[in-house]
């Protein structure tokens, strides 16, 4: 099935729908009796929502976009799959989800009907029509970025820094972080037990955009608050508490418990998910992530 000349409803800057044309009926493909699998790439400030993942605490990214999408193909069960989970407050450059449906709507089209749709803190990049696709069980790895504000608050970036007010030791900071990249057990940087907390790192670097600093990873899987507890520990770092030296042995002996610290979720960003080998030696982090 595939629907012909859809006029979608609009958003206003509330979030409220507004009056718009109806949409067309969905008309018959009798050609074609199998799925139609959807892949969409998608940013957003999640600032406003409690995570990814639909719960029942509060609004969420999935929700949102889950109600838009069963109201364009009339299907009540559609679910989308994303790349992974973030938590409350955490924001996204690339986000990856896919769906799959009896029915068919032109990517473009598609595209354009639901950046009318979303709210303003929602932005639809791509969409892409495959013959298979699931965002989550595809994703050979992802990318991050914390972002940190140095020296004084940042009054005009609340929701998109983390502010270092103390005078510190950058020096010890990009150190520490040099020891991240490669294979380590993660536990002592994770917000929860996991079957299995080994993970590779594929790159960890540090980027001087003066006065905000933005530090790089990249790796074939992330633990719960794994990102913010190592941003944490770098703080830790930076700020005398603990040296380099307990830093690194955080990421060697799986009972130390000497890096406690975890930054908060407003400077933290979903940049990429890699779906291809060795896709992550081509990222490059060109600016900080709020310009993108």
């Amino acid at each position: 099935m595939y629907y012909n000349s859809i006029s979608p409803l609009h958003f206003n800057s509330s979030g409220k729908k507004s009056s718009g044309k109806k949409i067309k009926k969905l008309i018959p493909d009798n050609n074609f009796h199998g799925q139609y699998f959807y892949k969409l790439v998608f940013s957003f400030n999640g600032t406003n929502y409690y995570g990814w993942q639909r719960q029942k605490c509060g609004n969420t990214v999935q929700e949102t976009l889950e109600e838009i999408l069963r109201n364009l193909f009339h299907k009540e069960d559609l679910v989308l799959t994303s790349c992974g989970r973030t938590d409350t407050g955490v924001h996204a450059l690339g986000m990856t989800a896919s769906f799959h449906v009896d029915a068919k709507i032109p990517p473009e089209e598609l595209k354009t009907c639901l950046n009318k749709r979303v709210p303003h803190d929602i932005i639809i990049h791509q969409i892409e029509l495959l013959p298979y696709f699931n965002a989550h069980e595809e994703a050979k790895g992802k990318a991050y970025v914390y972002t940190v504000k140095l020296g004084n608050y940042a009054i005009f970036l609340p929701d998109f820094c983390w502010c270092w007010l103390e005078k510190g030791d950058l020096d010890a900071v990009k150190q520490a972080l040099q020891a991240v990249a490669g294979t380590h057990d993660f536990s002592n940087f994770s917000g929860r037990a996991a079957p299995n907390s080994v993970r590779t790192i594929f790159r960890a670097e540090f980027y001087d955009f003066s006065p905000v600093i933005c530090f790089y990873f990249s790796g074939n899987g992330f633990l719960h608050k794994m990102v913010r507890r190592l941003v944490g520990g770098l703080h830790e770092v930076y700020t005398g508490k603990i040296q380099v030296e307990d830093f690194i042995r955080a990421l060697h002996e799986k009972d130390y418990k000497g890096v406690t610290e975890v930054a908060p979720p407003k400077g933290l960003f979903l940049k990429k998910v890699f779906y291809k080998e060795e896709e992550w030696k081509e990222d490059i982090l060109q600016y900080p992530p709020f310009f993108y």
